[in-house]
């Protein structure tokens, strides 16, 4: 189609290049015509000239002026040799031309027999040669306006040949204006048939591709709007095998998804959020949320809700879902609202599970504290009897086996202790009795404890205070932390080593103390796992080292409540840094 205008535009330019090679013919010929004639004029009018001056000097009536007669003469041999140069480019009236330059040629002989005459004083064959010259140049004069006049003829011959040029040129081009407005509409009506309802397809696909469904009518062709076209069944297909991945994904997860409009109602449900609630997907989806628990709940949900919604990012809470069919199930909710879609995604987990293990372990710890402790603490007291009023008697064996029944009664009311303590942390029941003070003088009490161990194994403690701002925390606590990051680090270091301790305020507001130990350290495998309960590493069994693998997780329980955090950074031969973080007075 678009080749069309360029085949019009093409034959168009060449009749226009034609008529104007034409019309350019005919003006050549018109000048050339005009050019001939004034050069015949002006030969015929040197040629008179010259034979006045001969015969005014031969008549006695004037001086004979040599010069001028010499010029003449020469520029009627150059007019002449211009009309015979401009007569070989035409061969119009060839004949009258070759006889003009005939004539031009017996002029001159003439004119020169009547000069040689007169130049001898021969005054007969003079006025024979005059004679003879002035019947020639009479035949010159008849031929040169017998010339004149079919070169007039010629001209009005070839100016009407450059109107008629110019007014055909003309009607071509209003010609060619109307075909090319006629062009134009029929183009614009093939468009409008062809390409205007190829691009209606393509909206029509578009909007269906937005609206999620499969695009219907196909555009043909190998254009651009045919590739685009193609482009969007592909991409509906690439989307298609998206969403069934998705959805087969939702459909297996464990974790009940869901997603929540402004009014919390359900737009789409997974398998498990409708096991969770206890409702079929179709009976789930279209209801509110807050049909589904009970009035004392509804305000509960809202606010968290509302506050999901000024979050900037997810949101994590818990709720009591009531059974419909069964009992209450406990839930944790992780909530991430999406503005621009107006709607909340939600991802629930059922915690009911792990609810009853929490049960059951508080009901353990309850039974360690009331049935263990007890017991063990009438055990440890009777040894500690045993071994004052009667260690001096005992035999050796006696007195040994005391002695580790007592070591063992202690190690298992410690570990009694620290469980008790690390379960009050971790459910919340554990008051901070907070106060201002300076981390110098929780730490420096803390050394006295731990020096006639280091003093031993000869390792030297350093502390470098590079800021001691006062902070507002729970001194027993948090010098309970200190003690056991310094404890372990003086256990674990060998003989004649250093122990770094240092403070200071980082740019956050968090103030920051580090233990840093030169002892064998922590594999990259074994060091994600260090502030777990119950976390022996490799190299303290091989040593021997025992201990309760409670300490480090009560200090993370301590730095938590805190609202700070804690750590440890180490590699294997290259000791152990451990640190914990606190909030300054105006900080978090």
């Amino acid at each position: 189609m678009t080749a069309v205008p360029v085949v019009f535009e093409l034959v168009l330019s060449g009749i226009f290049l034609q008529l104007l090679s034409k019309s350019e013919a005919s003006r050549q010929e018109l000048l050339i015509s005009r050019e001939l004639v004034g050069h015949m004029n002006a030969a015929l009018t040197v040629h008179m000239q010259r034979t006045h001056m001969l015969y005014v000097a031969f008549s006695g009536a004037g001086s004979k002026d040599v010069d001028l007669i010499k010029k003449l003469e020469h520029e009627a041999e150059a007019e002449v040799a211009a009309v015979k140069e401009l007569s070989a480019k035409t061969v119009r009236q060839k004949a009258l031309w070759d006889h003009l330059a005939s004539i031009n040629d017996r002029v001159n002989a003439g004119v020169t027999d009547l000069r040689v005459g007169y130049d001898k004083g021969d005054k007969a064959a003079t006025a024979a040669s005059w004679l003879r010259a002035q019947g020639v140049i009479q035949d010159f004069v008849d031929t040169v306006r017998e010339l004149g006049q079919a070169e007039s003829v010629r001209e009005k011959e070839i100016q009407r040949e450059i109107d008629r040029t110019n007014d055909l040129m003309s009607k071509i081009m209003a010609a060619s204006v109307a075909l090319s407005a006629l062009l134009a509409l029929l183009l614009v009506a093939i468009f409008n048939k062809t390409t205007a309802s190829r691009l209606s397809k393509i909206m029509a696909n578009t909007e269906r591709l937005a609206a999620g469904l499969a695009p219907e009518q196909r555009v043909s062709g190998t254009d651009e709007l045919a590739e685009i076209d193609a482009m969007y069944h592909r991409l509906y297909e690439s989307l298609s095998a998206l969403r069934k991945q998705e959805r087969a994904f939702l459909e297996k997860a464990a974790e009940a998804i869901c997603t929540l409009d402004h009014k919390l109602i359900f737009r789409e449900v997974n398998p498990a959020a409708a096991r969770l609630f206890e409702l079929d997907e179709e009976e789930l989806i279209g209801r509110r949320l807050l049909e589904l628990f009970d009035e004392r709940t509804r305000v509960e949900v809202q606010k968290h809700f509302q506050e999901a919604a000024q979050a900037d990012g997810e949101s994590r809470f818990e709720l009591l879902i009531p059974g419909r069919r069964g009992a209450a199930r406990f839930s944790y909710w992780s909530v991430s609202p999406a503005p621009e879609d107006a709607a909340f995604y939600c991802v629930i987990q059922d915690i009911t599970q792990r609810k009853q293990a929490e049960r059951l372990k508080s009901e353990f710890v309850a039974m360690i504290s009331h049935d263990l402790r007890t017991p063990l603490t009438s055990v440890q007291m009777a040894l500690d009897w045993v071994d004052v009023d009667y260690g001096t008697v005992l035999a050796p064996d006696v007195k040994r086996v005391v002695s580790n029944a007592t070591q063992a009664a202690d190690h298992m009311l410690t570990l009694i202790n620290n469980l008790l303590d690390l379960e009050k942390f971790e459910s919340g029941h554990m008051t901070l009795s907070c106060a201002p003070c300076r981390l110098s003088s929780v730490i420096e009490p803390v050394l006295s404890n731990v020096l006639n161990l280091a003093e031993f194994k000869k390792i030297k403690i350093e502390t470098k205070f590079i800021d001691d701002p006062e902070l507002s925390v729970d001194a027993q606590l948090i010098g309970q932390v200190v003690q056991n990051l310094v404890g372990n680090a003086v256990k674990f270091s060998s003989a004649n080593s250093r122990i770094l301790i240092r403070v200071e305020v980082e740019s956050d507001n968090f103030i920051a103390v580090s233990v840093k130990d030169e002892g064998p350290g922590i594999s990259a495998a074994e060091l994600p796992f260090v502030f777990e309960r119950f976390f022996q590493a490799a190299q303290d069994e091989k040593a021997g080292r025992k201990g309760s693998g409670l300490g480090l997780a009560i200090c993370r329980a301590i730095v938590d409540a805190h609202g700070g955090t804690i750590g440890a950074i180490s590699a294997p031969g290259e000791g152990s840094t451990f640190w914990f973080k606190l909030p300054g007075r105006g900080g978090k």
